[in-house]
């Protein structure tokens, strides 16, 4: 067992500074806490702002495209259902006009309507096989997906971006039909009684 000794000093600071490191640390950790505090506080006015004119009824509130709840309540833009509105699909993904029209009105939300072009877009991973398990949207992951071939996947974009514009952002197309499409086929398939 060894002692502080005149012979043989420990090598530290003396007391009275390392108190002060001590108090120096504290208060930059009280500092850093009321900025973020101060931070939080101007989010929070910023929602209840946005809250209050939502409540009241006023339109002039700014929401981002990005926002969930706008990317789930977005309507589908009326169109000339008489109009073919892409003319260079190739005729094998063309859908008729009439079935065209009526997914957006059936759907309930543009990922849904995604669910519902996967199906006519993708008819090979629908069958007996359950191909459907072996595919993502972009593929990869823990269970090494493949990716949905790029040609028809640019194509059902443009059928969904014809009838919902908005969703013409990336992320957002990101946060609005990417899990759905992804959803759809790793669900289960449904069994007939």
């Amino acid at each position: 067992m060894t002692f502080d000794t005149p012979e043989r000093p420990l090598h530290r600071r003396p007391i009275q500074d390392r108190k002060l490191d001590g108090i120096f640390q504290r208060l930059s950790t009280l500092e850093k806490n009321q900025t973020d505090i101060k931070n939080n506080q101007q989010v929070i006015m910023t929602m209840l702002s946005t809250t209050i004119q939502l409540l009241q009824g006023n339109s002039t509130s700014t929401c981002s495209p990005t926002n969930q709840s706008s990317i789930y309540t977005c309507q589908p833009v009326n169109t000339n259902s008489e109009a073919y509105p892409i003319y260079d699909v190739p005729e094998i993904y063309r859908i008729n006009m009439i079935d065209l029209n009526y997914m957006p009105k059936h759907s309930n939300c543009p990922g849904h309507l995604a669910t519902k072009l996967v199906d006519r877009l993708f008819p090979e991973l629908f069958t007996t096989e359950q191909l459907r398990l072996q595919y993502s949207y972009h593929g990869g992951g823990k269970c090494n997906k493949s990716e949905l071939p790029h040609d028809r996947k640019c194509i059902m974009q443009r059928y969904i971006l014809h009838f919902y514009p908005s969703l013409s952002d990336p992320r957002v197309w990101k946060d609005a039909i990417v899990p759905r499409i992804n959803e759809y086929l790793r669900r289960p398939a449904k069994q007939s009684v």
